[in-house]
């Protein structure tokens, strides 16, 4: 039996990573997670963003005490012989953030964190995830903040700038737009068995 692992999908708002992270786990027989946990109250979400709002430090420390909590509850089903794939994770804290001026980078807490075996990133034209947002919607914030004119660009560059720290694990990079989503899933899942064969 090959032994559990973890996935991270990350990417821009609109870039299909919910539904990635749900197929996948179907395909792996793995839980699938999102940071924050959906243990987290909504509300306690929104009321936290509004008052950061002006403060991105703030919402950083906010964002990093959800992907402390998602580790740990990662670590819990990996010893229990759970696989995950988990939608968000520490890069999406350290790129958004960085994006919006922060400097501050928490290594203590970057070390203390799970390391993923393999994180998935995955890239969405501006004018893809623009039309998938709308069909969602109503835009929050930081799906506005994606969408101004080289957000997308910037916010990839600095997920790629991030990706060679040790808790991002093995790291791929998907051009995702023309992809549907189980052709996607199918293609991950082939990264997932050699992941898994270079941990062994």
């Amino acid at each position: 039996m090959n032994p559990p692992c973890f996935i991270v999908i990350e990417g821009l708002d609109g870039c299909g990573k919910s539904t990635l992270t749900r197929l996948l786990a179907q395909r792996l027989h793995a839980e699938a997670l999102a940071t924050p946990l959906a243990s987290f109250p909504a509300e306690a979400r929104r009321a936290a963003e509004r008052m950061c709002h002006d403060d991105p430090l703030a919402r950083m420390l906010f964002y990093a005490s959800t992907v402390a909590a998602a580790s740990t509850r990662t670590r819990e089903l990996l010893a229990s012989g759970q696989s995950v794939v988990m939608d968000r994770y520490w890069l999406s804290t350290l790129t958004y953030h960085r994006f919006m001026g922060v400097t501050c980078e928490l290594p203590e807490l970057e070390s203390a964190l799970l390391p993923a075996d393999l994180t998935v990133f995955l890239n969405v034209s501006t004018e893809t995830r623009k039309s998938r947002l709308h069909e969602r919607g109503a835009l929050l914030d930081h799906d506005r903040m994606t969408l101004r004119p080289g957000a997308g660009e910037r916010l990839a560059e600095i997920y790629r700038a991030c990706s060679r720290r040790a808790v991002t694990g093995r790291y791929l990079e998907i051009a995702a737009d023309s992809l549907a989503p189980e052709e996607l899933a199918t293609r991950v899942a082939v990264e997932v068995v050699r992941a898994g064969e270079e941990l062994r």
